[in-house]
């Protein structure tokens, strides 16, 4: 919440400078093509072993989770089969779907890396010998010749890299990079996708002429001896490349075909271990399986039949020209273009509204360790009594008015703490689950250090047991998290991350927060993010499947809950927001009060906030600030409260004109 500054308009203008961000998607929305990539999928034996190996090995973390959609064995033509995954996020927004399949036999295998049909995911990392000693630890089998790293040709110049296998066999090259500016954290900072094909020709035409994806590269064959001794190939083996990018969160992807060596073509089935694939979504579906029928391409979904998924997705799983295993889907609401004049421009503030300042302040600067911005004392200033127009903007009545500002370190938004008085208020202590609860969640360095002083200032602990849990499952990993509420009952998610990010793990940090991220509790997955989209741009990636987790249900005290996640980002914004819908558990939706305790609020800083006022309304919005319009002074500087369709307020603000 931006009052406090609003506040000061009073007396001084504030400046602010914008930037207006958009994404036009093409107009031609029937013939039939790859809209994005969705995954990478790679079917394991067992997926806790998978999931230890990617997280020993590389520092990636995924959660286990069941997936009880009953249209599964229809969609990969197995009868009877039941469904296991995790979700990897990588860097870049990749995501990496690691699929385990029980109730029906399976067969492992594993392919040559020259062989048709072979897959292998490429990771980016700052140290390569770290990730090679890590994966010697994990008895990972090294297929580069001499089981050592090459010095092999990149975009960028040369580099060192090396190939291996994952417990299931599956192809992991990685790659010694220099990270580009703004990169994530973490050893893997960039993620790409390579594939071994049957020949250039035939997968061109398919990817090409059926995809719609744009692949490059030379028709002549290549004897470099430094990838032969990468891939493990025999002396004599020739090979070329055809390169491309897939669209989305833009990932490149390589097919390889090799030539004067034995090959096999490698295709497994949906469920056996071992099996690559890959998700893509696309335009007119109907049209494009109409289209790979006629060419002759093998569908493996059941009666050769388009699966309805729920919630307006429709998808089947094809074999490409090599072997592999295709998902190809389509959404029945595709994004509508997005406008080049969205009025927002970032995500200021998350705010929550206090009981006493004197009481919460403490427990996010002495105990969570939050810097505060400034230099003055918040609490040795007295309440402001809100003016004329402050009042009508916060729908109050005269109320007097004080705050505190935080700074999370690295995160580009910020956290404050607003308390009203001198008038009728309502607290509120939601559940986790009720439509528009919000959670605030830190990364830190020492979750046992930071525990240790939640626990002493007496605030409730939410998790089951009240010690932090890995939600992975595995006790040997070091991810750990708890919930906790502060003292209005707002919701804070401690999370000490593994690995820790570069510098963090050394006492002479500054800080015991590493970052932060964002959550809310919606009532409806598909109709937020419609709303979240139109209203200001929200770009939201897949909804994941309804399903549990029974530590993840006892970190946030809701044994036996089910939900599903989206996550995206604020138009100018790279943090991580998170939307939750909860499902099997009675939810309550919050009607609060900018002025309530334990009230939730979400700051955007816009560049027209009638605009802005206008888009969000014409999504499906309402405006909470009294007469229903902005408050706007003679100096441009102006502020207005507006609800989402969940009741979620956010504060909306423009600057005082330059």
């Amino acid at each position: 919440m931006r009052i406090a500054h609003a506040l000061s308009f009073i007396s001084a203008a504030a400046a602010v400078a914008f930037v207006a961000l958009a994404q036009t998607e093409a107009a031609d929305q029937t013939t039939p093509r790859i809209r994005s990539l969705s995954h990478a999928i790679h079917a394991v034996e067992d997926l806790d072993t998978t999931l230890a190996f990617y997280r020993d090995v590389f520092g990636l973390n995924g959660m286990p989770q069941d997936f009880p959609n009953p249209a599964v064995p229809q969609l990969t033509n197995a009868p009877g089969v039941t469904l296991r995954l995790s979700m990897l996020r990588l860097p870049g927004a990749m995501l990496f779907e690691l699929t385990h399949f029980k109730g029906l036999e399976r067969k492992p295998a594993r392919a040559a890396y020259t062989d048709p049909g072979a897959a292998s995911i490429v990771l980016y990392v700052r140290d390569l010998d770290t990730a090679v000693a890590n994966a010697m630890r994990a008895n990972a089998p090294i297929v580069t010749t001499g089981g050592v790293p090459v010095e092999i040709a990149t975009a960028q110049g040369t580099a060192r890299s090396v190939l291996l296998r994952d417990p299931d066999g599956f192809f992991v090259q990685v790659v010694q990079e220099t990270p580009a500016a703004g990169s994530p954290g973490g050893n893997v900072h960039r993620v790409s996708l390579a594939y071994t094909i049957q020949s250039a020709e035939s997968t061109a035409r398919f990817y090409g002429g059926m995809l719609g994806l744009e692949l490059t590269g030379p028709s002549s064959f290549s004897k470099d001896p430094a990838m032969l001794k990468l891939v493990g190939a025999p002396e004599g083996t020739e090979f070329r490349k055809l390169t491309g990018v897939l669209p989305g969160p833009p990932a490149d992807v390589q097919f390889t075909e090799f030539r004067g060596v034995p090959r096999t073509r490698f295709h497994l089935r949906v469920r056996d271990p071992g099996a690559p694939a890959m998700a893509v979504q696309v335009v007119n579906l109907t049209g494009m399986v109409a289209q790979m029928k006629a060419a002759g391409v093998n569908v493996i979904s059941a009666n050769g039949q388009i699966v309805d998924f729920g919630g307006g997705t429709h998808t089947i799983f094809v074999e490409d020209p090599n072997g592999m295993n295709l998902e190809v889907f389509e959404r029945s609401s595709p994004p509508p273009a997005r406008s080049q004049t969205t009025p927002v421009i970032r995500l200021q503030n998350l705010a929550h509204t206090t009981e006493s300042l004197d009481k919460t302040l403490p427990f996010y600067r002495d105990v969570l360790g939050l810097p505060l911005n400034g230099t003055r004392d918040p609490l040795a200033q007295p309440p402001q009594k809100l003016d004329e127009d402050m009042s009508k903007f916060t729908a109050t009545k005269g109320m007097g008015f004080r705050a505190a500002a935080f700074r999370i370190p690295n995160a580009d938004f910020g956290f404050e703490l607003t308390e009203f008085t001198g008038g009728p208020r309502k607290p509120v202590r939601p559940n986790i689950q009720d439509v528009g609860a919000a959670t605030l969640a830190l990364q830190v360095r020492d979750i046992e250090k930071v525990l240790a002083k939640v626990k002493a200032s007496g605030a409730p602990i939410v998790t089951i047991g009240g010690a932090p849990v890995n939600p992975t499952g595995n006790p040997s990993g070091k991810l750990r998290e708890i919930v906790v509420r502060d003292p209005d009952g707002f919701f804070v998610e401690l999370q000490q991350p593994d690995p820790l990010p570069p510098g963090a793990a050394s006492a002479s940090a500054p800080s015991d927060i590493l970052g932060a991220a964002v959550q809310f509790s919606v009532e409806d997955s598909a109709s937020t993010v419609a709303f979240l989209r139109d209203a200001i741009g929200f770009d939201a990636r897949p909804t994941g499947p309804l399903g549990t987790n029974p530590v993840v249900a006892n970190l946030i005290g809701l044994p036996g809950a089910q939900w599903r996640i989206t996550h995206g980002n604020i138009p100018g914004a790279a943090l991580d927001f998170g939307l939750i819908e909860y499902s099997g558990v009675a939810r309550a939706k919050l009607e609060t009060g900018a002025e309530d305790p334990g009230s939730p609020a979400f700051t955007m800083v816009v560049r027209d906030i009638q605009a802005a006022v206008d888009q969000w309304t014409k999504a499906g919005g309402t405006v909470a600030t009294t007469g229903g319009k902005p408050i706007v002074r003679a100096n441009g500087a102006g502020n207005v409260f507006v609800r989402d369709v969940n009741g979620l307020m956010w504060e909306l603000i423009q600057s005082a004109a330059q």
